[in-house]
This record gives structure tokens, sequence and C-alpha cells, in this order.
């Protein structure tokens, strides 16, 4: 089991610059950057961004609200 972690570790170590990682998938998929699927992942992420916006307002809601009392309520 011992062994096993060491080796997770090493190859955890491995890091890839983005520029390199992006070139990669433009070799491996030439219509990556087609303005078809650049609007798919564009929709893609501002719908991602829309559920967990939808979800933080839902937590939000759950908490108890702290009530402050203001200028106009005290005596």
């Amino acid at each position: 089991m011992a062994l096993r972690a060491e080796e997770d570790k090493e190859e955890r170590r491995e890091f890839v610059k983005w520029s390199d990682a992006k070139a990669k998938i433009r070799e491996i998929d030439p219509d990556w950057d087609s303005t078809e699927r650049v609007a798919a992942r564009e929709a893609s992420r501002e719908e991602l961004r829309a559920e967990l916006r939808g979800a933080q307002l839902a937590e939000t809601r759950k908490r108890p609200r702290m009530w402050w009392p203001t200028s106009a309520t005290t005596p």
C-alpha cells in the first residue's frame, strides 16, 4: 500500500504548461477552435455559472437572517 502511495506522488509531480496542453488538444482535434465549438463551450460555461449562482442563492435563503436595528427603530 505504501509503495502505491509513493508511485502516486511521483505521478503528480509532473506539471504541464497550459499552452502545451492547448497545443496538444489542437493537434488531436483541429476543430477545437471552430466557431461552433467555441460558442458551445461558452454556452456551457454560462449554464454552469447560472446553476452555481442558483445554488448559492438557495443556500443564502436557507441561512437565518440577521436583523440589525436601524437608527429609526432605536429610541
